[in-house]
């Protein structure tokens, strides 16, 4: 998802980590 990415970049470090993580944390409960 190239625009989800781009919104990190445009974000701050610790703001496009937490959406990552959260991110990373949808992805695998969908995974189940």
């Amino acid at each position: 998802m190239p625009s989800l990415l781009k919104n990190g970049e445009r974000m701050d470090l610790a703001t496009g980590i937490h959406l990552n993580t959260h991110t990373l944390a949808a992805n695998s409960v969908s995974s189940k």
